[in-house]
């Protein structure tokens, strides 16, 4: 079975290695363009992976060994956007999961909502900031901080919810997420920590357990912040509307997202 495995994994990356040659010729060697592709591809080929591979997709599968690694596109990408922003221009990086890359559950190759359903981009719209989504589907609490961009206004990180999917306690998802925090480099006073509304059952939440842990987690995020002395959001005031897995945001839950977001910064 693992040969098979990685069989089967080779074979799709290649065909994705394949995909953006094509992109890159068609792109004129527009090395910013692959980059934005680049991200959908890898997220495009893990949902094909894991639908292919895990039948059962949600707690069974375990998303560390992918999600842990240090993908050098994501932060070649911020330091991209940032170095392009205009004079006076707000720049935010919003550091996340597949809540935050805007993830799909309806799309069985794990695609993404249109961007007018996206909370990142909602976001963008509404302020003209330049706002670059770091989210990756099924990313759990990093081990090591990335290093980004020193001119960074907010960097905002909503994690966690894999962690709880994977078993851990909140207090234990809560000591990762300290880890995480007390090695960015920016300035607390620019980092915004926002607790994923709570789960609720559904096809990824078999138990009320689950559901009551990731009710805990906020109060602990909370504590966290407050501790940290960095800016906290509770997004479970948001009312954020979830789909049938329990986990991921609906279309109108991004939209709810946004608007609760934008009224917590005014």
């Amino acid at each position: 079975m693992r040969m098979s495995q990685r069989f089967l994994r080779n074979v799709a990356y290649s065909v994705q290695i394949g995909l953006l040659a094509v992109i890159r010729l068609f792109s004129g060697f527009d090395r910013h363009f692959l980059w934005d592709e680049l991200l959908d591809f890898k997220q495009l080929f893990r949902g094909i992976y894991c639908r292919l591979l895990i039948p059962d997709l949600g707690t069974s599968y375990d998303f560390r060994r992918q999600s842990n690694r240090s993908n050098g596109f994501f932060y070649e990408q911020s330091k991209r956007v940032c170095a392009e922003k205009g004079g006076g221009r707000v720049y935010v990086i919003c550091f996340g999961d597949s809540n935050t890359y805007g993830y799909d559950p309806r799309s069985w190759l794990g695609g993404r909502y249109d961007a007018s359903s996206r909370w990142t981009d909602i976001v963008a719209a509404e302020t003209g900031w330049t706002v670059c989504n770091m989210g990756q589907n099924g990313r759990e609490i990093p081990t090591t901080a990335p290093t980004f961009p020193e001119d960074t206004d907010l960097l905002i990180v909503m994690l966690g919810t894999n962690d709880l999917l994977q078993g851990c306690s909140a207090e234990s998802a809560i000591g990762k997420l300290e880890g995480f925090l007390a090695a960015l480099s920016l300035l607390r006073d620019r980092i915004l920590l926002i607790a994923p509304p709570p789960m609720m059952l559904g096809e990824w939440v078999p138990s009320q357990q689950l559901v009551n842990t990731s009710k805990n987690f906020t109060r602990c995020c909370r504590e966290l912040a407050e501790q940290m002395g960095i800016q906290f959001a509770d997004a479970g005031r948001w009312n954020i509307s979830l789909t049938y897995d329990g986990v991921h945001f609906t279309e109108q839950g991004h939209k709810a997202f946004a608007a609760g977001l934008l009224e917590e910064l005014k």
